[in-house]
């Protein structure tokens, strides 16, 4: 099976890599760690593969494609029967590579040598929430929603949990219940351990406290458990709750890992800007004039919105941020049938900092007078525009109905249906052929 070779490769020969500054992953020698260092540097093995968020973009109705790169035109139009062969594979190997990383650290913590217990303990907490935090990934882009059917009878996605290759295995898809109830049980086994609420800027690659509980909250909204995502979220927002005011001319922007408001950095988010421009669809959701994410997150050129964020700087690495924090705060709470004011609070406390002062004052007017329904809503699209460009669209919208979307290419109209099969993203032709067993 070629992705168990490629671990198999890797783990015989483990590279460990040293962090020398903010994700400068550099290889520093082949052999078996058994040092606390080596078994940290080896962990960043996993936060250094990187899962480019774009294609999710792609496949959204947030971006607008006119380019004739073959690599990722089939992906927009949601051609799955006969892309280009050239077609660029959505991630596979590379979170399973995280993965095996971090099962490698977890299978050895008890082994490893020369670090205090509360470094050790750590770095396996990470290692845990790393373990979930891919695994939950996979099965966003490859399996059903949550919830959308009997999470036991839907297929997920292979559970590796394993150090040891067997390049003789052939492993089989475990149901969707499976998949969470692991990812659910990693996510617990890390917050036991962590001890380290947020770290520093330049450090805020590795998961901590904070960006733990944020990631379990972001769980448990995709599954619709609505009361423990809001547990969470205010667990994330106890440790920290700043946002970036975006009417300061000193603000740094929310994408950048400096931003206070970036509390995991370790993944592009977006890779290919230059081929991509804002939809329609989501600019018509900003108030053009008044909400200053427009100018903070976006540039016009020649009557045309291109995203800012993301290409290879790696200044705007970003996986987590408090505004989401207050954003599963708010949506939580509504779904929930909590207190509809706290909810109106948490929102208006992000859009303070979004929107131009008069602005702001007409929009909290308008908040405080909607009923439950329309407040959902209002979270929905208000998602959209703060999270725009940065892998969350395509999943929100999965959750939420899988909604008809219609694109145009090149002058032909595309239509993905409501609750099209094309919601499951198809898992890459190399890993079916090397594996049959995770065919659909």
């Amino acid at each position: 099976m070629k992705l168990r070779n490629i671990i198999l490769l890797a783990i015989i020969t483990i590279q460990c890599i040293a962090c020398e500054s903010f994700l400068d992953i550099k290889p520093v020698g082949k052999a078996i760690p058994t040092t606390y260092s080596e078994y940290k540097a080896l962990l960043s093995g996993g936060y250094s593969t990187q899962y480019d968020r774009s294609y999710s973009a792609l496949l959204s109705d947030e971006a607008s494609f006119t380019s004739t790169n073959i690599y990722y035109k089939d992906i927009y139009i949601w051609n799955t029967k006969s892309p280009d062969q050239s077609t660029q594979a959505t991630p596979w190997v590379e979170l399973y590579k995280s993965i095996f990383y971090a099962n490698h650290v977890i299978k050895n913590r008890n082994d490893i040598k020369n670090g205090t217990k509360e470094a050790i303990e750590q770095l396996v907490g990470e290692a845990f929430i790393m373990r979930a935090y891919m695994h939950f990934n996979l099965a966003n882009l490859y399996a059903n929603q949550y919830g959308a059917a009997d999470p036991a009878t839907q297929k997920g996605i292979p559970i590796e949990i394993s150090t040891a290759i067997d390049v003789n295995k052939f492993p089989k898809r475990n149901t969707l219940k499976e998949v969470y109830d692991q990812v659910v049980n990693d996510i617990e086994d890390g917050i036991k351990l962590l001890n380290i609420n947020e770290f520093e800027k330049g450090e805020n690659f590795r998961f901590s406290k904070v960006s733990a509980f944020g990631f379990a909250a972001r769980v448990y909204l995709s599954m619709g458990n609505y009361e423990k995502a809001k547990e969470y979220a205010q667990k994330a927002l106890d440790l920290n709750s700043k946002l970036e005011d975006l009417n300061s001319s000193t603000a740094i922007m929310p994408y950048k890992y400096k931003s206070v408001e970036n509390v995991l950095a370790f993944e592009n988010t977006f890779k290919f800007p230059y081929d991509l421009a804002v939809s329609p669809k989501l600019l018509g959701l900003y108030n053009l004039d008044n909400d200053l994410r427009i100018k903070a997150y976006y540039t016009l050129s020649n009557g045309i919105y291109k995203i800012k964020l993301g290409g290879s700087s790696v200044e705007n690495k970003v996986s987590m941020r408090t505004s989401e924090f207050y954003l599963i705060k708010a949506e939580s709470i509504a779904r929930s049938n909590g207190n509809l004011d706290d909810a109106k609070a948490a929102l208006k406390e992000l859009l303070k900092n979004r929107l131009k002062p008069d602005y702001y004052t007409q929009r909290a007017a308008e908040i405080n007078a909607m009923d439950k329904s329309a407040f959902i809503q209002a979270v929905f699209d208000e998602r959209a525009r703060e999270l725009a460009f940065q892998g969350f669209r395509w999943f929100d919208l999965k959750r939420n109905g899988k909604p008809k979307l219609i694109k145009e290419y090149k002058g032909v109209t595309y239509t993905l249906e409501e609750n099209d099969p094309r919601y499951i993203v198809r898992i890459p032709k190399d890993a079916v052929t090397n594996n049959p067993n995770l065919a659909e």
